[in-house]
């Protein structure tokens, strides 16, 4: 954090924790936009770009439970990788595992509180 001295009074410069939101909210916007277009491509991608965010508030067990899901999608895509790789197409199992994965992610960004809160703005 970067603080500035003005009338005895620290002022809030910049803070880490705006640039962490600025990328997480880029992300979450990418994969609605790809959830949007049916790109399950772009979608686990930008899941997996959320999970090394997320991955630094995990414990072990529910970094395996990650991992677990990311194998049992590639089990999928690789039983049908046409519907991983063509939006034409629905893949409507590819999505529900996509969307069990993007649901498990957000539900660890709001139980490790990365999505912030009135405490968060309280002690700034």
């Amino acid at each position: 954090m970067a603080w500035n001295a003005d009338d005895d009074k620290k002022q809030l410069v910049y803070d880490l924790r705006q640039g962490l939101a600025e990328i997480l909210i880029n992300i979450l916007k990418d994969i609605e936009y790809s959830f949007q277009e049916r790109n399950y491509r772009a979608v686990f991608e930008a899941e997996d770009r959320l999970f090394i965010f997320v991955s630094m508030k995990l414990k072990e067990t529910e970094k395996n439970e990650y991992n677990n899901s990311v194998k049992s999608l590639n089990d999928l895509i690789e039983k049908n990788p046409e519907f991983y790789l063509n939006a034409e197409m629905e893949g409507r199992e590819v999505y529900i595992k996509l969307k069990e994965i993007m649901l498990w992610l957000v539900g660890k960004m709001e139980r490790y509180k990365m999505f912030g809160g009135k405490e968060d703005r309280e002690n700034l």
